[in-house]
Order: C-alpha cells, then sequence, then structure tokens
C-alpha cells in the first residue's frame, strides 16, 4: 500500500492532512476510471424515471439549441458573428448597438411569450406547435442570412430577431414542460438540472470552439449555414411530441383555441406582461427607424418609469421594490459593447495602436475562458458566501463589479502595455474576473426572485421578474448607445479611425461606476434577510419573516457541470425557469 511518506512528503505534512490529501487524491482518481460507468447508470435512471423520448427532446432543445447554437443566449453560434456580420456593413457603433439590442429583444418578452401559450392553442397542443413555427422561422433566417448575403440592416436585424425567438420560446416552453416532470418526480429533480445545465455548459463550450473554427477559415455568414444543421434537428422531437404534452379535449382541438379562464383569473399579470412587452417592442421600433440615438434614450427612460410604476401598482409592495432595484441595477449597466468590439477587433490599418485581435481569439478563445470561470465561481460562492445577507453580497459584488470593469479603462488607454502586459493576457485576466464577479451576483438574485413568488403563480410571477431584469439590461444597451454618440466614440471599420477611441476610456468608467447609484436605494428596496433564510409576505405584501433554507450550487448534485440559473422550476405555467438576462457568456466588451 503507497503512502505519501513514500513521496517525501509525509515528514513535513500531520497525519491527519496527509491521510485527507490522500483520500481526496484516491476519490478523483477513481471518479475519473469510473465516470464513463456511472454516466452511463445515470442516464439509464434519467430515462427510466422520464422517459427516454422526454430526456432525448431535452437533449436537442436546451443542449442543441440553447447551449450548442445560441450560446446559453445571445451568444454562441448564432449570436457571436452578430456585430461582424454588422461590421461588414460598416455600422458605426451606436447604430450597430441599437441593432443588436432590438435583435435580442425576444428575451425582453418571455413572459408574453408564455402567457399566449398558456391562453391559446393550436389543435388542442399549447406548446409544441409555437415551438415548431418558432424553428421553422429560425431556419428560414439561417437560410436567408447564409445564402442571401449582403442584406440590408434593417432586413438582418429582422433576421436576427427571429433567430432569437427561437431560443426563448423552445427554452421557455420546454422548461414549463420538465416543470411538470419535475412535480411528478421530486426526488429526482437535482439529477434531471444537473442534466440540463451541465449539457448546456458543455454543448456552449463545444459551439464557442466552432463558431471560431467556421469564421475564421470559411467567413463570417457561413456559420448559419452550419446552423441548419442543429436547427433543422429540432423537428423530429418537436413534431413527434417527444416532450410528452397532452393534447386538450375533443372540443378543445380547435384550429386555434383560447382558454378565457385563465385571463379572467390572473388578468393583473397578464396586463404587467403586455406592458413589459409593449415597452420591449416599442423600444426596438423606435430603434429601427429613429433618427437619432438620443430618441432610443429617451424611449428607454420612459419605458423604465411606465414599467416600474406598473409593477408598483399590479403586484405586492416588496416584490415591487425588489424588481425596482433589479431593474434599475440591470439598467445602470450602460453597454459600450459595440465600440468595444471594433477597439479589439480593428486591423492595423484601421486602428494601427489597437489590439488587433483575431476573430477565433475573440470569440473562441475569449469565450471558452469566460464560461469556465463562470462555473467555477460557484464554488467560492457555495464555500464562503451562500450565508450571507441579500443587502452584503449585492453591496460587496456591486464594488467588486466596479473595480473589475474599471480594468477597461488600464486597456483603453493602452496602460497594460506601457507596464508590459500583453494585450491577450490581460484581456483574459480581467474577464475571467468580471465573469466570477458576475457569477457571485446572479445566484443571490436568482436565490431571492425564487423566493418572493406567490404561491399559485409561482411560474408566471419569476418570468415577469426575470422578464424585467432582461428588459433593462435591454433598455441599458440603448442608452449606451447615446453615451457612445455623445462622446464621438463611432468607429466603423474604416482606415484610420484611430480618434473614434480617445473617449472609450471616459465611457468605460460610466459603464462601471454607475450601477453604485442603485446601492443608494438598497436599504429600502431589499429585504433585511439571508440569503439561506424563507422570505414571507403579509397580505399587504410587505416582508415580515423569515424562515432557514439551504442552497445548493452546481457542485452540489452529482454530474452537476452546468451553471444552474434557475432555482428548479415547480410550477405548471409554461413561463417557468426563464433566467435573469443576459446569462450570455461575456467577450472582452465587458472586461
Amino acid at each position: 500500500m503507497l503512502h505519501l511518506s513514500s513521496f517525501g512528503l509525509g515528514s513535513w505534512l500531520p497525519a491527519t492532512s496527509a491521510s485527507r490529501i490522500w483520500s481526496g487524491f484516491v476519490s478523483v482518481v477513481l471518479g475519473i476510471i469510473f465516470f464513463p460507468r456511472d454516466f452511463r447508470n445515470w442516464l439509464i435512471m434519467l430515462c427510466q424515471t422520464f422517459g427516454t423520448q422526454f430526456i432525448v427532446a431535452l437533449f436537442f432543445i436546451q443542449h442543441v439549441c440553447k447551449g450548442f447554437m445560441f450560446g446559453s443566449g445571445t451568444q454562441g453560434l448564432v449570436g457571436a458573428p452578430m456585430m461582424f456580420l454588422f461590421r461588414e456593413l460598416r455600422l458605426p457603433a451606436p447604430r450597430m448597438q441599437i441593432l443588436t439590442a432590438v435583435a435580442a429583444t425576444p428575451w425582453s418578452i418571455k413572459p408574453l411569450i408564455g402567457l399566449i401559450s398558456d391562453l391559446f392553442s393550436i389543435f388542442g397542443f399549447h406548446k409544441g406547435p409555437f415551438m415548431i413555427l418558432a424553428t421553422m422561422l429560425a431556419c428560414l433566417s439561417f437560410i436567408a442570412v447564409g445564402f442571401l448575403w449582403p442584406l440590408h440592416e434593417l432586413l438582418l436585424t429582422l433576421l436576427f430577431f427571429l433567430m432569437m425567438l427561437q431560443v426563448t420560446v423552445t427554452d421557455l416552453l420546454s422548461e414549463a414542460k420538465y416543470a411538470e416532470k419535475l412535480k411528478q418526480h421530486p426526488a429526482q429533480g437535482p439529477a434531471l438540472m444537473s442534466f440540463v445545465w451541465g449539457g448546456i455548459f458543455f454543448w456552449q463550450t463545444a459551439g464557442t470552439i466552432c463558431v471560431g473554427v467556421i469564421m475564421s477559415v470559411l467567413g463570417i455568414h457561413y456559420v448559419y449555414i452550419f446552423c441548419l444543421v442543429p436547427g433543422l434537428s429540432l423537428f423530429l422531437p418537436l413534431a413527434l411530441n417527444w416532450i410528452g404534452e397532452v393534447r386538450k379535449s375533443t372540443a378543445a382541438r380547435a384550429c386555434v383555441a383560447i382558454d378565457r379562464s385563465k385571463l379572467a383569473k390572473e388578468w393583473k399579470l397578464f396586463l404587467m406582461s403586455l406592458i413589459m412587452s409593449c415597452a420591449a417592442l416599442g423600444n426596438a421600433v423606435l430603434g429601427v427607424f429613429g433618427l437619432h440615438s438620443i430618441y432610443s434614450a429617451i424611449g428607454a427612460l420612459c419605458s423604465s418609469v411606465v414599467v416600474l410604476v406598473a409593477f408598483a401598482f399590479l403586484t405586492p409592495r416588496t416584490i415591487a421594490k425588489v424588481n425596482t432595484y433589479f431593474f434599475l441595477n440591470h439598467m445602470s449597466i450602460i453597454s459600450i459593447e459595440t465600440a468595444s468590439f471594433y477597439f479589439f477587433t480593428d486591423t492595423p490599418s484601421q486602428y494601427p495602436e489597437g489590439p488587433h485581435f483575431s476573430v477565433f481569439f475573440y470569440t473562441t478563445i475569449i469565450g471558452v475562458v469566460g464560461a469556465v470561470f463562470s462555473f467555477l465561481g460557484t464554488f467560492p460562492y457555495q464555500r464562503w458566501m451562500k450565508n450571507w445577507h441579500y443587502k452584503t453580497v449585492f453591496v460587496s459584488t456591486s464594488i467588486l463589479f466596479m473595480l473589475v470593469n474599471l480594468l477597461n479603462v488600464i486597456v483603453y488607454k493602452r496602460w497594460n502595455l506601457v507596464i508590459g502586459i500583453p494585450d491577450q493576457f490581460f484581456v483574459l485576466g480581467a474577464d475571467a474576473a468580471q465573469q466570477l464577479v458576475m457569477t457571485w451576483t446572479w445566484i443571490p438574485g436568482l436565490v431571492m426572485i425564487s423566493q418572493l413568488c406567490p404561491d399559485g403563480v409561482e411560474a408566471t410571477m419569476y418570468a415577469l421578474l426575470a422578464g424585467s431584469g432582461n428588459l433593462g439590461g435591454s433598455l441599458a444597451r440603448y442608452l449606451g448607445a447615446f453615451i457612445l454618440e455623445l462622446l464621438s466614440i463611432a468607429p466603423r471599420g474604416n482606415n484610420g479611425e484611430s480618434d473614434q477611441f480617445n473617449n472609450l476610456w471616459i465611457a468605460a468608467i460610466l459603464s462601471a461606476v454607475l450601477p453604485l447609484l442603485p446601492l443608494l436605494l438598497i436599504r429600502w428596496l431589499i429585504p433585511d434577510a439571508r440569503q439561506t433564510d424563507k422570505i414571507t409576505l403579509d397580505e399587504n405584501g410587505d416582508y415580515v419573516s423569515t424562515e432557514t433554507l439551504s442552497i445548493t450550487t452546481p457542485q452540489d448534485s452529482s454530474l452537476s457541470i452546468g451553471e444552474p440559473r434557475e432555482d428548479g422550476p415547480h410550477a405548471e405555467s409554461s413561463t417557468e425557469g426563464d433566467e435573469t438576462e443576459n446569462f450570455e457568456t461575456k467577450g472582452p466588451n465587458n472586461l
């Protein structure tokens, strides 16, 4: 039998420490050896519990579509080439930013999508037909971009909108279905969540690698020809109803039927969803046809007031307060991503002093590093932060977020070269730090949102709160476009445009510091509770008491390698399991 003394370690390690290290080493080795067998048995257990067809359907919808194609948000095979295509059209950074915000609008209208699915049925089905229709529109969009390029900027934006609509619809409605499954088999809930998010993380990484290779070797728009293969693969499980949706009674099998009882029962939530969606779509229309970014900025500010007032009147008081904090927090992180995109990817002839990142480095290397550190961030959170008060964790992470984002100033001023740090190493390190902090931010936020959902309408309220955060992030893009134009930061890929980046460091400071402003209201908006407390509201919607709970993160579940950005569905409504915003893989644009 081997001992640590055989390697010369026993002389300086205490016996207890030596035995623990040896036990841990043996456990890791055995885990690697028996992983294939254990993984196979685990999949067999999932198939026996939830059904083989359902697990296969989740593989195509969550892993292939959401993870591989969309990078768990607005990245991946579909989203990563977006700004590169707009650059080929020589769009200035403020205009490009507005159009990318318009393309991502479906993430802000997920509550309305869910309610439409709940209210309307097609041939007796509430989910399958909508998922098939969205997939069909996305595949037609892939064909148009892949084979008809170049396209007009407005048509290209519309096609990106339809692509994003696919992932929002299929993601939302499939989550609603596995919410029902989890209610039937709650004991296997952690295993199913590990399967879903572990697969998303793995295939998101695979997609990030593939997109850089395809763009570098074949060309930017050829990515969408490749997207046809995984896109079309969704038709088989959807057409054969492998998600297991039960068809309504014969009386409700009309071509299109509406369930008016749900509309009457949850009219406030329906109205709230309608207001949010009108705000999102209204800003999209204004962004597309507005003559100046100031109109989009004014529209964003007006929309924010309308949404916050609607939450104040249509939701319980504490929920409205917490939503106000999260909405303002997302909205205050003004985006300057398109200007940063030009800064990092301009060629030597366009920006002689720039970093000159290649397509592969910008999309794949930075994307993979960011995804890995985002996952690794869950471990220190589980070890040290899970018992903190909400106010403590929000204040701490906001300050850390400011500090890591101020690193942008160093690279934009080119000070990293002065101190001898190459751009590639500096950006990778800064992005890794940002991803860690972002992970420590969204986990407690997700826990609080989950705790605030009232009984009976958990799913719809969850989607409303998460959708509100998405809308805040979208409005931040419109405000960011105005800031860029105000500071005369409008690169467009022309030769000799170095002067366009002179004020980029000022925009970076604003983007880093403004998220501290919502902290001024945290005393009144966030309940005085720990993350491990159950938040209880009285009949007036005020916070009254707590009850100790437990928090789990990926490492608490076997074979969990993904980012559990949802709390695990517990309701049947199709709006269950929505994510907060932009849980997308960040590039160097937001270091």
